[in-house]
């Protein structure tokens, strides 16, 4: 469905009806990310493994405009790997993240703490991000921006 107008409650209420048709609260982490195309699988105590990660539904909508909630949403989540696009996304700590495969994009997220995450696999962008301490990151195997971030501490990183 391609969301014309941020505002259209119908389209809104239509979209999830669709997509999830016992609620939003109802829905697991899992079944939510494989219904907007993002391929999981479980480890063996329970915590998702995700293909990347993206907060936005199309142009026009977030995960949030729908209902779900983000930062419920990675307390389930242990790696992805690929890509993690946090740019315009409203969780706020990655929780028991520990590993993204690809790139990390930051810009313009609600993203304070990065939770478990020990290794970012490509680039990091913290661009205009609210992250302020790198806490547990411990690697980033590409290149990291931080023009214009509020980084004020590498906190246990080691390598970039």
């Amino acid at each position: 469905m391609q969301f014309i107008d941020k505002g259209n409650t119908e389209e809104i209420a239509e979209y999830i009806e669709k997509n999830f048709p016992d609620g939003v609260e109802n829905t697991t982490t899992q079944e939510i990310l494989e219904t907007i195309g993002i391929k999981c699988e479980k480890d063996d105590n329970g915590l998702l493994i995700i293909s990347h990660y993206n907060a936005e539904l199309n142009k026009y909508f977030s995960l949030e405009d729908v209902g779900i909630n983000e930062n419920k949403l990675f307390k389930t989540i242990k790696e992805i790997k690929g890509n993690a696009d946090f740019d315009n996304s409203h969780v706020t700590s990655l929780g028991n993240l520990q590993t993204i495969g690809g790139d990390a994009d930051f810009r313009n997220s609600q993203v304070i703490s990065l939770g478990n995450l020990e290794t970012i696999g490509g680039d990091a962008d913290f661009n205009h991000s609210q992250i302020t301490s790198l806490g547990n990151l411990k690697r980033i195997r590409g290149y990291a921006d931080f023009e214009g971030s509020k980084v004020t501490s590498l906190g246990n990183l080691q390598t970039i």
